[in-house]
């Protein structure tokens, strides 16, 4: 769970980096930057939500050890 709240964690940053792309008062370095900044908060929530996933893949491969565990022993 704490993984998929860093990724929307992240994203939200992202979104929020996004929206401030817009404004008129910022060079076009300045706004280079924050999509770079962006970029590397999707980043960021990419790696977040593989790390869930292989949390979610190590839960059911236990899950499933124990269950063939269980079965030898009846």
């Amino acid at each position: 769970k704490s993984h998929g709240d860093k990724a929307v964690q992240h994203l939200k940053n992202s979104n929020q980096t996004l929206n401030s792309v817009e404004r008129k008062d910022l060079s076009s370095k300045e706004k280079i930057d924050l999509l770079a900044d962006a970029l590397v908060l999707q980043n960021q929530a990419l790696t977040q939500l593989r790390m869930q996933l292989g949390s979610a893949v190590s839960i059911s491969v236990a899950t499933a050890l124990l269950v063939q565990k269980d079965k030898r022993r009846r």
